[in-house]
């Protein structure tokens, strides 16, 4: 709650002399209202907030002026960056759509394929699409005598202990039997 003053105050600058107001009402801790009085040339306050703020922005600005040779170090590092990243993924591309292995990437625990190359279809006779779609397809096309083998692996893998190479019989649509190998 503010003090009532029955006048307004105005405080006399023990520097200059001039009036300025510089007054403020506060609340001690046991709740005691006080009127609280700084006794500054309001003149020499407003030279002292522009000095002050020429040389911060004089600061500012040489300090971009040093940045920016780093930002464009940084940007272009960064530019090659990807373009090395592109090429890369674009060799790996051609390298997994060429192979006459099926090649893939699953994410665990949930066991979603991220990628399917193409040669599915040659060996398994089910396209990248049937994996996406289905990813525990292979436990349906797993011959019966190795379902069990298949499940204790594929258990192991979901808390990530890799098998080197996991080795089992599937029945595809092309081939009755098949021998597969799975290689982490």
């Amino acid at each position: 709650m503010p003090l009532k003053r029955k006048h307004p105050l105005t405080i006399l600058s023990v520097i200059s002399g001039e009036p300025s107001e510089a007054s403020w009402c506060r609340k001690n801790p046991r709740g005691v209202q006080y009127l609280v009085c700084v006794d500054y040339d309001i003149t020499y306050v407003k030279a002292l907030l522009r000095k002050n703020l020429l040389k911060s922005i004089v600061t500012v600005c040489f300090f971009l002026l040093l940045t920016i040779p780093i930002i464009k170090a940084y940007t272009t590092s960064y530019r090659d960056f990807l373009e090395n990243l592109k090429e890369s993924e674009e060799r790996y591309r051609r390298l997994a759509e060429n192979s006459p292995d099926m090649i893939y990437r699953m994410s665990l625990p949930d066991g979603k394929y991220e990628y399917v190359s193409p040669a599915s279809k040659t060996i398994f006779g089910y396209p990248p699409k049937a994996w996406y779609e289905n990813p525990r397809l292979i436990q349906d096309i797993i011959h019966p005598d190795w379902l069990n083998y298949f499940e204790i692996e594929w258990s192991k893998l979901q808390k990530g202990q890799l098998t080197p190479a996991l080795e089992y019989q599937i029945v595809t649509e092309i081939k009755p039997f098949a021998g597969f190998i799975s290689a982490a």
